[in-house]
This record gives structure tokens, sequence and C-alpha cells, in this order.
């Protein structure tokens, strides 16, 4: 794929993204850009840490979050 092959799909997939996809991908190119959960992500991420401090949900590795990842999700 060319230079200017690959910029004209990253215009369209921009073009066509919804605002969370847009502000994922502006994420990516600005680290000071800073990403703002709603309240109720806010809740859910602080559910699963106490959870997770409290010994009640496992812990996993990056390599197992990765493979997880590139697996399609499914479960440990």
């Amino acid at each position: 794929m060319t230079l200017a092959a690959a910029k004209e799909k990253l215009h369209t997939i921009i073009d066509q993204a919804d605002k969370e996809k847009v502000f994922a991908l502006l994420s990516l190119f600005e680290p000071t850009y800073k990403v703002e959960y709603d309240e109720e992500t806010v809740n859910m991420l602080n559910e699963t840490v106490a959870e997770y401090l409290a010994g009640k949900s496992p812990g996993y590795t990056v390599e197992e979050s990765m493979e997880q990842l590139q697996n399609g999700r499914k479960t440990l």
C-alpha cells in the first residue's frame, strides 16, 4: 500500500467514525490528550479495581491481556 492510499484510507475511517472512535484515535497521536469517562464508566472501573483488590476478581499480566484481546476476548 502506498503512503497516499494509506492516508486516504485513514481519512475514510475518520469520516465514518463515531465520537468515541475519533477521540480514541486522537489519543494515539496526542499523548497529552485527556480521555474523559462518563460517571457510569468510572463507577464500573472503580468496582472492578475494588473486586481485584479484595481478591474477588483475578488479575492478568500484560501478556495474558494481549493474548486475550488477540484471541477475540475469549476468557482465560
